[in-house]
């Protein structure tokens, strides 16, 4: 590492191409489901097409993130961004008419198959490219940018789908990706060293890459059992809370509250801020908030969604029900953002560089697997308490208290 600050001419590379990926990603995991929640208004259908677009990135990302330590980061962010811009094509080449539906699901799913490579490589490249001891604040700045394209991609796509359409949204969305691989180019991230034992096999790749895979799973299992139990809660922790900002946001909006589609956009942006607003916070709190802390992090949005459920239950205005849920996800945003930042630095500290990748694939895997879990079970729950979807928050808050409880496991 011959970086002394994360504000070197590579970080800031590796930022703006990322933003633009990460805006582009954004769009496709808010507005195409929307778009079939809107127009079905089932939304166990959303929750189900969320869920099968996932399958890929949970399968393939700890590949890809065995890949990621083999090969050049740059390359691969370039060759999957610009890939991500050619799948988003399908939905010009299948009818839209006749098969809107299964042409949104193809996107997504060739979308998350390239993401598999992009996850890991993004989170392992970081440790590459800024000094160990600024690796909060450097995950810190990736988590502020995912936070700020997630405030400005619904608020974006909500205005798209209603002045322009579908069509629109897609051509920006592809534009978007052109633009993050072109930028990928310039970025220069050092490939790690290889341990006696690991050097490259190109007679049997497959094998190796298995072997690697394998390796990842042994240092979280045996070799740092602590990384493991994190990777655990966080899975758990998908399921839960963290998917329920994702999808039990727009559903209320749409088949509880009956909202048009710009205002849901800019109700998903002012939730989403919440992250924003503790990424940067988070930095200012160095020393004060580390994995030991997780428990009580996590414990204060799990307790603020089951309150606000019984509230729900108690005020049946649907003004005063917008405002509880405004207020209820921004503060479990502000917390989980925390959490998040927390978990990947700790990841960082943890982890040796030349098993990076691997790691961070795992990582991706288990959480992107809460995350389609929690897409499906979301779906259901909320189809099944559509007309009382306090009761559905208060089982959803109770069951994050249960997981943010047992996080002392972490903290031992």
């Amino acid at each position: 590492m011959t970086h002394n600050s994360i504000w070197n001419k590579n970080f800031l590379t590796f930022v703006l191409a990322l933003e633009l990926h990460l805006i582009a990603k954004t769009l496709i995991r808010f507005a195409l489901p929307l778009y079939i929640l809107i127009e079905t208004g089932n939304p166990a259908l959303m929750g189900m097409v969320l869920s099968l677009s996932a399958l890929p990135l949970i399968i393939l990302s700890p590949i890809g993130g065995a890949l990621t330590d083999k090969f050049s980061k740059k390359k691969i962010f370039a060759t999957m961004n610009f890939l991500s811009a050619i799948a988003v094509s399908i939905y010009f080449i299948i009818s839209p008419v006749n098969h809107i539906v299964i042409a949104i699901l193809l996107i997504m799913m060739f979308v998350s198959m390239f993401e598999s490579l992009i996850s890991p490589t993004s989170d392992a490249s970081i440790p590459f490219l800024v000094p160990a001891d600024k690796l909060v604040k450097a995950n810190s700045v990736t988590v502020l940018l995912t936070n700020i394209s997630s405030i400005g991609a619904p608020v974006l796509s909500g205005f798209i789908l209603q002045s322009g359409g579908l069509t629109e949204l897609l051509i920006a969305i592809t534009v978007l990706y052109v633009l993050a691989s072109a930028m990928n180019i310039f970025v220069n991230i050092p490939k790690p060293e290889q341990v006696d034992g690991q050097a490259e096999n190109k007679v049997n790749f497959v094998a190796e890459l298995l072997g690697d895979i394998k390796g990842g799973i042994t240092f979280v299992t045996k070799e740092n059992r602590s990384v493991g139990k994190m990777i655990f809660v966080v899975f758990f922790l998908a399921i839960t809370m963290i998917t329920s900002m994702t999808i039990t946001v727009p559903t209320l909006m749409v088949t509880y509250l009956e909202m048009p589609e710009h205002l849901i956009g800019l109700s998903q942006g002012f939730v989403v801020f919440g992250g924003t607003l503790a990424a940067i916070i988070l930095p200012m709190l160095k020393g004060k908030v580390s994995h030991r802390t997780g428990r009580t992090i996590l414990f204060i949005p799990s307790l603020t969604i089951a309150i606000t459920g019984m509230l729900m239950l108690l005020f049946e205005s649907q003004a005063i029900s917008f405002i509880l849920l405004l207020a209820c996800f921004f503060i479990a945003q502000i917390f989980s953002t925390m959490y998040a930042v927390i978990y990947f630095s700790y990841l960082g500290e943890k982890t040796p560089q030349n098993v990076m990748g691997k790691v961070m694939g795992l990582a991706v895997s288990s959480s992107v697997l809460g995350f389609a879990i929690g897409d499906f079970f979301h779906g259901i729950l909320f189809s099944a308490f559509a007309t009382t979807p306090g009761v559905a928050l208060i089982i959803l808050g109770v069951m994050s208290i249960i997981i943010a409880l047992n996080a002392k496991i972490i903290e031992k």
